[in-house]
């Protein structure tokens, strides 16, 4: 999670929601399309990184 966070993406913890969803990260797309669009490239930054 600290590297979605170092490179502008916030998450949170699957585990926050139960226990089924250790080990899972959770994202938020209630956002309009330019900033779903900014943080999917963001992302895709992060992955190519990894």
């Amino acid at each position: 999670m600290q590297r979605l966070l170092a490179g502008g993406v916030a998450v949170r913890a699957g585990g926050e929601y139960g226990p089924s969803e250790e080990g899972h990260i959770r994202l938020s797309f209630a956002a309009d399309f330019d900033t779903l669009d900014e943080g999917l490239n963001r992302l895709q930054k992060i992955f190519a990184r990894l």
